[in-house]
């Protein structure tokens, strides 16, 4: 699960993310503060933040699960990517 927020758009912003596993525990929690960015980077962010704690873990299989529309429309190739970074 990840979500990002900025107040202000862009503003002040941080990212977050858990990680569950299949029988619903809570195995990692993490948060970063980011700075200035605007709400999709802290989005971004906190997906990537959560990939990065799942690869240390040797997890080959998840889910992810996110409210952002523009991440999880990106993803599933329904919006088109227009900044590469």
């Amino acid at each position: 699960m990840v979500d990002g927020a900025s107040r202000g758009n862009p503003g002040q912003a941080g990212c977050g993310a858990a990680i569950i596993d299949e029988n619903g525990t809570v195995v990692k929690e993490l948060s970063r503060h980011l700075g200035h960015a605007t709400n999709n980077v802290a989005e971004y962010e906190a997906l990537l933040m959560g990939l990065e704690a799942l690869l240390q873990l040797g997890r080959k299989t998840i889910i992810v699960q996110s409210d952002s529309e523009l991440l999880v429309r990106q993803l599933n190739d329904q919006y088109r990517v227009k900044d590469e970074s």
